[in-house]
């Protein structure tokens, strides 16, 4: 009689943390058998594959569109694209500088008086 002493089987993948994959929330796995890794996998039809190829192939098939920035459109006439917010603004025109009233008389002898003497 052979008394068979054994353990539990070892997974090959354990779970890593969940992340949106492809608009769904996808528990994400990372390999533990063999050497160490930076892949990241995932299960699609009950078996593992790598999100990487995924997303690509779930962008060439069409089902799901590249998330890649787009270009905004051009702004307006005579407004700009403000670097920090990205929204367009009007431009600020530089001005000169405007003329002060009559100049004023700046004696200490007339610094206290409230009307004009003359």
């Amino acid at each position: 009689m052979n008394n068979v002493l054994g353990g539990g089987v070892k997974k090959a993948y354990e779970e890593f943390k969940k992340e949106y994959i492809c608009g769904k929330k996808r528990v994400v796995y990372k390999r533990v058998k063999g050497k160490p890794t930076t892949k990241l996998y995932m299960k699609y039809k009950g078996k593992y594959c790598q999100v990487k190829k995924f997303k690509a192939m779930m962008i060439a098939s069409g089902k799901w569109k590249n998330s890649a920035k787009k270009s905004p459109k051009s702004c307006k006439d005579g407004k700009v694209r403000n670097p920090a917010t990205g929204r367009c603004v009007k431009r600020k025109i530089v001005k000169s500088p405007k003329k002060r009233g009559r100049p004023r008389n700046t004696s200490a002898r007339h610094s206290n008086r409230q009307g004009s003497y003359n």
